[in-house]
């Protein structure tokens, strides 16, 4: 059937099904409705008129059929001139039948006419709807074909679905919580549940609630969502002092945003500038500091942005400076000062990361070395409106083209949203029908939208904690002496460090361990987690009982012997660190050492570093004993696959490669030593580490590690009230660090930039982004160091771009 090439262009699964196996398009009448399958059917009108026109019973010659098909190649099929220049080589019948197609195709395209009847408010409205359509926008970009992204876009019903329980903008409503006052909570709720609603609403919420000082963390978290604040920038014209900034953050670097710069730099040459707070009647800024109000043009709409805050600001000193200096006073306003002025554009409390605005009156150079690159290959996004860009990070073979990015299938983060989440995602939304504080949890599934919801607990966000006789609110994070604290929702999660203050007496600091709940020995124990801890009192400390420890380091057990599984199936180990607790952390699988057919296709690694394409392909070699690891082999293995590292979690791995296929990142070669906590220089004596890949470079040493490394790191909190919520028909199985370090890898922008991480025995995550390059540039490290400072940002200010997230939630 001819329409078999169309299939993929349905929107559901069971239209997709019934098209596979149709044999005409009455097939397929019941599961395909016209109304949402508008790009399947133009598809199949292509393909039949093609067959018509150009196939065998066309009796055609074989070149005249070429020629045909040739024709019928482009989106909108056969042009006026492919069918004059067939004339007079064909058959009248076969220039006669694609021009059937063609006016046949113009009269179906009547029915974007539908989308002018809309226009309720003039007769003339609706006219000049029609006539734009059919002049202008037909002549620059051809016929209205329903299936191409444009038009698809224009035809596109922004109603959303029937029984729909969601905004349309899924991750603008979780900013709606941040609002201090009722009224811009509501406005916030009001616009973003129904956004296509009276335009002063819009205004009302921006004048009252985003250019509101008060609202400073609502206007942040709607920021962050429309506007990430991303690393470098390049391209502009006018804004060409803020090109080559590689590891600048910017929020608008675009060349949309460099126009309007251009336009309020030139409407301000005019002696007035207009802000939303009042009119400020400037002297003439051609010549009193041009330079610097072209920068604060492109400052305002291209946006730099702190990359610790995302603040963007500009400096008040700037502010009072350039209004001191070119303010025409003769027209200032009546009861304006300038200091009032700035205060309303430059809040003092912005001050911290403020933008400078001399930073950007002179170009920036960089030298352009290869080894130098700082690449994004997702930034601008390559792919289409119903694609996500995933970053390839898998090691490639080098013999084998490596794509630097993937257009994977997703699912839009509500039907009104630009921001869409890749197929299989397990995401968190708003039950708008339960209530402010109730969630989802969604899957996005191969039709392009988010099914298989389940309720979440709802979280009361009024519910203050109390700690010590102060009061802390919900979502906010803080310091009980060495120890960093969070509340959720009444619930207070802190590390367990043991500290030693000022009003510590000499018995407690002679005593101190530096070990949580100042345990005072070493004898390992494993934990039922899959988590080594430093001795049984350890464990205990950070809420392990009893029964869920058994001597030893957890790397030292072998979860095959005895052997858990049945009698055609062969052990695999998988050591794993659960954060949830359902019983055991099961440290290994079980496989069937014989199958049918092909197993997922799963690349594994053998322990001499022999890639296989999936586990039973290792199993059927007899060398599954040997096994090192899931996915592919990296090309930094030793070819023994036998010399030993130390993690930075402590534990040792049988090779740097298992433990970087784990997440974890190796701190020096051979096995982990005691570690003496306190007495750093003990613990670290025979070890020996190895050179930083940049000598340059701001190394940082992690907690209780051995050697520097060039890396950024930040020490997260997962909040366990939150993971506990999580139910088990959301998530199959228990939630891992490996899950967490994964997903975070996700948030990536640097093609450079890898991100291990690992839970540490004060009950924290540590997570570090690090440079693949064997010998990376300083700006490489400092972009890896960006990153990781981006992602503490969006963490700490429990940003929409994570929590909306199931799994990176409890962060």
């Amino acid at each position: 059937w001819v329409g078999r090439k169309c299939c993929e262009l349905s929107t559901t699964d069971e239209c997709r099904g019934a098209c596979l196996q149709a044999n005409s398009k009455d097939d397929i009448s019941s599961q395909c409705q016209s109304q949402f399958e508008k790009g399947l059917d133009a598809c199949i009108f292509k393909q039949q008129n093609r067959q018509q026109c150009c196939g065998r019973r066309s009796n055609a010659s074989s070149a005249c059929r070429r020629l045909c098909y040739l024709a019928f190649r482009s989106e909108s099929g056969p042009t006026e001139t492919d069918i004059s220049e067939i004339s007079p080589i064909c058959s009248a019948t076969m220039a006669s039948c694609m021009r059937n197609f063609t006016i046949e195709l113009r009269r179906n395209s009547n029915e974007s006419m539908r989308c002018c009847e809309r226009a309720t408010n003039a007769v003339s409205a609706r006219s000049s709807c029609r006539h734009i359509l059919r002049t202008e926008l037909e002549a620059a970009c051809g016929a209205v074909l329903p299936h191409e992204p444009m038009w698809e876009c224009f035809m596109h019903d922004s109603k959303p679905p029937e029984g729909s329980r969601s905004s349309p903008f899924l991750r603008e409503h979780q900013c709606c919580s941040r609002a201090v006052s009722r009224t811009c909570d509501n406005l916030c709720r009001e616009i973003y549940s129904k956004p296509w609603m009276d335009v002063q609403r819009w205004d009302q919420f921006k004048v009252k609630c985003e250019y509101g000082n008060r609202e400073l963390q609502l206007t942040q978290c709607l920021e962050e969502v429309s506007e990430p604040c991303l690393m470098g920038c390049s391209g502009l014209d006018f804004c060409s002092n803020f090109n080559n900034r590689p590891t600048t953050m910017f929020r608008s670097c675009n060349a949309f945003s460099d126009g309007l710069a251009r336009d309020d730099f030139r409407r301000w040459s005019d002696g007035v500038i207009k802000t939303v707070f009042a009119e400020i009647p400037v002297k003439n800024i051609q010549t009193c500091e041009p330079a610097k109000w072209k920068a604060v043009a492109c400052a305002l709409q291209v946006k730099p942005c702190s990359r610790s805050t995302g603040e963007r600001s500009i400096c008040r000193s700037d502010c009072l400076q350039l209004l001191n200096k070119c303010a025409d006073f003769t027209r200032f306003p009546p009861k304006m000062t300038v200091n009032e002025l700035c205060d309303l554009i430059s809040p003092q409390e912005l001050q911290s990361h403020c933008i400078s605005i001399s930073t950007f009156t002179k170009p920036h150079h960089v030298v352009k070395e290869v080894t130098s690159n700082v690449t994004q290959p997702c930034l601008p996004n390559p792919c289409s409106e119903r694609e996500v860009c995933v970053i390839n990070r898998a090691p490639c073979d080098v013999t084998a083209e490596c794509p630097r990015y993937h257009c994977v299938p997703g699912c839009k983060m509500g039907h009104g949203s630009v921001f869409s989440v890749p197929l299989g995602s397990v995401v968190r939304v708003e039950d708008l029908t339960r209530g402010e504080g109730c969630f989802r949890s969604c899957t996005c599934v191969t039709s392009g939208e988010l099914r298989h919801c389940e309720p979440l607990p709802c979280t009361d966000m009024k519910r203050s904690c109390k700690l010590a006789g102060q009061i802390k609110s919900h979502g906010t994070s803080f310091f009980v002496d060495c120890n960093f604290c969070s509340c959720y929702s009444g619930n207070v999660t802190c590390t367990k460090r043991q500290c030693v203050t000022s009003d510590s007496s000499l018995e407690d600091k002679r005593l101190f361990t530096g070990v949580p709940c100042n345990c005072p020995y070493h004898v390992p124990v494993c934990g039922a987690n899959g988590m080594t801890y430093s001795s049984k009192c350890v464990a205990r400390c950070l809420g392990l009982l009893g029964d869920e420890v058994e001597p030893g380091a957890c790397s030292q057990r072998d979860p095959c012997q005895p052997n858990p599984c049945l009698k055609r199936e062969m052990c695999i180990p998988t050591p794993r660190i659960c954060l949830t607790r359902r019983g055991r952390c099961q440290q290994y699988e079980c496989l069937p050492k014989a199958l049918p057919g092909e197993y997922v296709n799963n690349a594994v690694c053998s322990a001499d570093n022999k890639q296989y394409d999936d586990i039973c392909k290792l199993v059927r070699s007899r060398r599954a004993g040997h096994f090192s690891h899931k996915g592919k082999c990296q090309i930094k293995c030793p070819s023994n696959g036998r010399r030993q590292v130390c993690g930075y979690d402590h534990v040792t791995y049988n090779s740097s490669c298992i433990a970087i296929a784990t997440g974890v990142l190796p701190d020096y070669v051979g096995p982990c030593q005691p570690n003496n906590y306190g007495d750093k220089k003990k613990a670290c004596a025979k070890v020996r580490c190895q050179a930083l890949s940049n000598p340059g470079c701001k190394a940082v040493f992690p907690p209780d590690s051995c050697c520097p490394v060039c890396a950024g790191l930040l020490r997260v909190l997962v909040s366990q009230p939150h993971l506990a919520a999580i139910p088990s028909r959301s998530w199959k199985g228990p939630v891992t660090v490996r899950d967490i370090v994964w997903l975070l890898r996700r948030h990536l922008n640097v093609l450079e930039c890898a991100i291990y991480g690992h839970l540490t025995t004060e009950g924290d995550l540590v997570v570090m982004t690090i440079s693949t390059v064997t010998k990376p540039s300083l700006l490489q490290t400092e972009a890896c160091s960006s990153e990781a400072e981006r992602l503490s940002r969006l963490i700490n200010s429990r940003s929409p771009t994570l929590t909306s997230d199931l799994i990176l939630s409890p962060l």
